[in-house]
């Protein structure tokens, strides 16, 4: 900027015009202490000659004029930090929305300073804001300022992680919209039955994209880091096989959240308890007074009222279950579901189903990308730091602090969003753990 015409200088206002309102680099007092330090010849503003000596790099004996100096500076790349404290790039990848870009923090704890500020600070001043926060090394006024920098700096990085918890309970309602495309009348079995095309007793990676090549097209990095991401949700089942896909897991994959199948199989830990869990939701009813399974050995034609045996609730019950085929009048084992297994899947139930994997494979990639993202320009404290900020200190946090977090952190999120987001940290639980917190936020591919 010039010095004006009527005075040749360039004033306090005129230069806090220039670097807070026009530029936005400077606060209103950093502009005045800057406007102290360099105006050496007049105190009522800068002469040309304060310009140039502002301008001129330590060492450089040969004062440059204003003019090929800007144009010295015009012709320099643009650093790839840009001014301010840290570098700024959109965390998220293009489906992801942001309010404000979020910035990268160098950790730990310093601070990088724009040009023009390291050439008017001194080195032994510079060296201060370099250092580790320390009010031993520290002057207090620099000491706060430091502290205030730190604060504004780890709320951008919290609101990061804070965008890539929205962002996974926004995939994942979208990948229950594809669930509610399957029929509920589908048996698990014949599901199973349909990608296990070999009868291994499993769903290994290759048959998963085997069905989906059959269907459509999908990588099979996608397949496979779908399996990863089913598994990485089922920390409490010690049983998984990388690769393969069991009968519970299958169950997770296409019951939607939240209901009583998908709580059964998530919960259940060997294919048998699967099945088991399987036979009592298909013949049995709930007692509507302390939720026991109830089932009829006679035909309710006659009285379809029945009591329960455990609190005496009487309610009407019309699941049969007998030892013998009504059809056929043959005895069988009504416990034998072998034969589901073999049935085949309509047309409609296999473009559901393939659907759901399609929907579950992006949501895994695109997860797992923040997931690094966040590995790779972040601090590898910042998950423990979100996580102390959104439980308080505390070592886990609830329902209610995580709504209240996303809300502090101007990342508004509906209910089913919020409850999506839940189920993943807590599965079925009332809080969440630091582990399972740091699980769902580190990188699946490559973890041991």
């Amino acid at each position: 900027k010039a010095p004006t015409a009527l005075s040749g200088l360039v004033t306090q206002p005129e230069l806090r015009t220039l670097l807070v309102d026009k530029l936005g680099e400077f606060q209103v007092q950093q502009s005045d202490a800057f406007f102290r330090r360099v105006s050496v010849s007049s105190s009522s503003g800068l002469t040309l000659e304060d310009v140039v000596k502002v301008l001129t790099p330590f060492g450089d004996k040969d004062h440059l004029s204003p003019l090929s100096s800007a144009a010295g500076r015009a012709g320099l790349p643009t650093s790839p930090r840009g001014p301010g404290l840290a570098s700024s790039s959109p965390l998220a990848p293009l489906h992801l929305t942001t309010e404000s870009k979020l910035r990268h923090v160098y950790y730990p704890r310093t601070f990088e300073l724009d040009t023009l500020c390291r050439d008017i600070i001194s080195p032994r001043s510079l060296s201060a804001y370099r250092r580790p926060l320390s009010p031993h090394t520290m002057s207090p006024r620099t000491w706060d300022h430091a502290r205030a920098l730190q604060r504004a700096t780890l709320t951008m990085d919290i609101r990061a992680v804070l965008q890539v918890i929205e962002r996974q309970g926004q995939l994942d309602e979208h990948v229950e919209e594809m669930k509610a495309l399957l029929p509920a009348t589908t048996p698990l079995e014949a599901i199973f039955g349909t990608l296990d095309a070999g009868k291994n007793g499993y769903v290994s990676d290759r048959d998963l994209w085997n069905f989906a090549q059959r269907m459509g097209h999908l990588p099979f990095t996608s397949i496979f880091g779908l399996i990863l991401e089913i598994q990485n949700g089922r920390a409490h089942d010690s049983s998984v096989i990388r690769g393969q896909l069991s009968l519970k897991e299958v169950g997770v994959l296409v019951h939607p959240r939240g209901t009583l199948e998908h709580e059964l199989m998530d919960a259940s830990v060997s294919d048998q308890e699967a099945r088991s869990t399987q036979y009592i939701m298909r013949f049995t009813e709930p007692c509507p007074g302390c939720g026991m399974r109830i089932q009829r050995d006679a035909d309710s034609s006659g009285c379809p009222s029945v009591t329960c045996p455990v609190c005496h609730k009487v309610f009407h019950c019309v699941t049969l279950m007998s030892d013998r085929d009504i059809g056929s009048n043959m005895s069988h084992d009504p416990t034998n579901t072998d034969h589901l297994f073999y049935a085949p899947l309509t047309n409609t139930e296999c473009d559901a189903l393939y659907r759901i994997i399609e929907a579950s494979a992006a949501s895994a990639d695109e997860i797992e990308g923040l997931r690094k993202q966040l590995m790779l320009t972040h601090s590898s404290s910042l998950i423990a730091d979100t996580f102390n900020a959104i439980s308080g200190g505390r070592h886990y946090f609830t329902f209610v602090d995580l709504r209240r977090a996303l809300f502090e952190y101007k990342s508004w999120s509906s209910e089913r969003i919020l409850q999506l987001v839940w189920h993943r940290y807590a599965r079925n639980g009332d809080h969440v753990s630091l582990e399972s917190f740091a699980r769902q936020l580190q990188p699946v591919m490559g973890r041991a």
